[in-house]
């Protein structure tokens, strides 16, 4: 293999590792200092999620399942614990993502 598809190999990997991470924290490899550990994830509620939780329980639950989104209200920030280098953020009402 090329330097060149194994770099790509790695990005599209990484984008697959960001893509997946939601609300709770959960097994990654940072891109920064290459060591595999859960992240560390700063949470806070997403009001407008609570208040479509408690008045459309039935369409929120199967429109957040369409989304692949976590049953929870919460937004999250993703950062490694070893060197602090965040990694993503989560957002529960939306599809954007952002990556470091």
């Amino acid at each position: 293999m090329t330097d060149m598809q194994v770099s790509l190999n790695q990005d599209e990997s990484q984008l697959r590792q960001k893509s997946s991470l939601k609300s709770y924290p959960q097994c990654v490899v940072c891109p920064n200092c290459n060591k595999v550990g859960f992240s560390r994830t700063d949470q806070k509620c997403n009001s407008i999620n609570l208040v479509f939780s408690i008045f459309f329980l039935p369409c929120w639950v199967g429109w957040q399942s369409y989304k692949k989104k976590d049953l929870t209200c919460y937004d999250a920030e993703h950062s490694c614990t070893y060197c602090n280098q965040m990694l993503a953020e989560y957002n529960a009402c939306s599809d954007d993502k952002n990556f470091n």
